[in-house]
């Protein structure tokens, strides 16, 4: 008996740790990949840097987009860009 409860306990244990854990390394691993998105963005801003791939990952939080979601991109960036400037 006492080995049984033992055994449970220890599974319950592994289950629950394991849950957390998980949730964790998703959570820290998601959360790294956005940092670098936003350095990405801010670095391709800096004169020499890659804009069109700046305003993709403003846009929609991707590398690269069709012709038309950049233009509409690049439309919405420039309007924001200009309303920032000019404040």
């Amino acid at each position: 008996m006492n080995r049984a409860v033992t055994w449970l306990s220890i599974v319950v244990a592994l289950v629950i740790g394991g849950k957390y854990g998980l949730e964790y390394m998703f959570r820290s691993g998601e959360e790294h990949a956005a940092h670098e998105r936003v350095r990405e963005m801010l670095d391709g801003m800096k004169p020499g840097g890659d804009l069109q791939r700046s305003i993709c990952l403003w846009y929609r939080g991707s590398r690269s987009l069709d012709q038309y979601e950049f233009n509409q991109g690049a439309d919405a960036f420039d309007a924001w860009w200009a309303k920032r400037v000019s404040t």
